[in-house]
């Protein structure tokens, strides 16, 4: 059986989704619908505030943040010089035979 704890926590995200695919419908940007959303389930669990704030900076500053950033920067550095040398092409025609 469901406790009544877990059926309201998850009408609360229910209630955020809705809410964030009608902004979506709307045309609204990726990034306004995702901003609305955190700021929604913030005020909708009862996050105070200043932590609503306070989060995203230590995100942004944590070891963890900083290591998939770098390592997203790295694949995407590789890949932007593989497609600018041709070596990608080369790559998928040479595999290309054993994918078949």
């Amino acid at each position: 059986m469901i406790s009544s704890e877990a059926a309201w926590a998850f009408a609360k995200l229910a209630v955020t989704l809705g809410c964030m695919l009608v902004m979506l419908r709307m045309r609204v940007s990726l990034w306004k619908t995702s901003a609305a959303g955190c700021v929604l389930i913030a005020v909708l669990t009862g996050l105070p505030l200043v932590k609503l704030l306070t989060v995203p900076v230590e995100t942004l500053t944590g070891t963890d943040f900083l290591i998939m950033d770098g390592m997203l920067f790295g694949i995407l550095l590789l890949s932007g010089i593989q497609g600018a040398t041709g070596q990608s092409q080369r790559l998928v025609a040479g595999l290309e035979r054993y994918l078949r």
